[in-house]
């Protein structure tokens, strides 16, 4: 348990006198500039590891791109990233990226990168620095934890220097929210036979793009979509959502009713959980057929099977042994 334990070492030093915590303004500025660049070269990264060529070359080459990157509310999902180039011509092209392979460029509309620019001052330029107000008075109570939320989440990169970050779960339903659904629609739109939903804007995004994922072995690529179908459909969502406020009710012991009901609700996460690594099991199988296929299906799979076993291997962690240590103690 030793998140747990971080946990509540974290809201212990909160709980610690205003005077002990209080910073001067020149402290503040200077963590949270060096704060800003972490930022910004985590989001770098990010664009890096989803096989974008680095921002800086293409910079120094004298093209112009804007990128959005997207995780799924639970990131499980092999989401896509987007990105748009303008040439020296004036053409606007359209193309996804995912891991080591992507699509083929496709013109879009001149309109597309104009829309965009007129959105990405107010999302891409860096917020000014603001002091933290002085401390109150500290209480005898550490404050609550924050709750727990699912949400989409975007990033954004234009050049080495501006990038940016959006969570749907800080409720922020601004400029970056609406240069992200603008984003989103204009990648829809660019595939005939996609329609955009605005009720859904990312669930639309990658219900359209997630078949790029379709590999070029038709017999191969049915066992393939089954597998993530079924894998999808597993998502426990529900059955976590139970096991969580079964464990909220006060003053339960061991053997007792609430405690039963307790641990049947965990007992179900698991068995969700289950079906995903027998998901993941099959697929390794069927990746290890697969020696003939082409580069392109093998590096599918592949990367598939990496995403499918960090996330586990990370839900294992953060979720399951958590809550079974929760429904059975000692």
């Amino acid at each position: 348990m030793h998140r747990l334990s971080t946990l509540g070492l974290f809201l212990a030093i909160l709980s610690q006198p205003a005077a002990a915590q209080q910073q001067t303004e020149a402290e503040q500025r200077e963590q949270w500039s060096a704060a800003q660049a972490r930022q910004r070269a985590f989001v770098r990264e990010l664009f890096d590891r989803a096989g974008f060529a680095p921002v800086a070359e293409l910079s120094a080459e004298g093209r112009e791109v804007r990128r959005m990157l997207l995780r799924d509310p639970y990131g499980g999902l092999p989401v896509p990233g987007v990105e748009l180039e303008r040439r020296a011509s004036g053409e606007v092209t359209l193309r996804l990226q995912y891991r080591n392979w992507s699509t083929d460029p496709v013109q879009v509309a001149a309109s597309a990168w104009q829309e965009l620019a007129a959105l990405e001052d107010a999302v891409l330029t860096q917020a000014d620095f603001v002091p933290l107000p002085p401390s109150p008075p500290s209480s005898s109570s550490p404050p609550l934890p924050p709750p727990i939320c699912h949400g989409w989440n975007a990033r954004f990169e234009a050049d080495y220097h501006r990038n940016a970050s959006w969570s749907q779960c800080g409720g922020d339903r601004g400029p970056a929210l609406d240069y992200a659904v603008a984003f989103a629609e204009i990648a829809v739109s660019s595939k005939a036979g996609c329609a955009f939903d605005r009720g859904d804007p990312f669930g639309s995004y990658n219900k359209c793009w997630g078949e790029t994922l379709q590999l070029d072995d038709r017999a191969l690529d049915r066992d393939f979509a089954a597998l993530r179908a079924e894998y999808d459909a597993a998502h426990g969502h529900e059955q976590l959502g139970k096991a969580r406020v079964a464990l909220r009710v006060e003053g339960m012991e061991v053997g007792d009713p609430q405690w039963v009901a307790a641990r049947d609700a965990v007992a179900e996460v698991k068995a969700v959980r289950d079906v995903r690594w027998d998901c993941l099991r099959r697929l390794q199988q069927l990746a290890g057929r697969a020696s003939d296929a082409s580069p392109a299906d093998r590096a599918k799979m592949r990367q598939t099977v990496d995403h499918w076993s960090r996330w586990l291997t990370e839900q294992e962690r953060n979720y399951a042994e958590v809550l079974q240590g929760l429904a059975w103690p000692g």
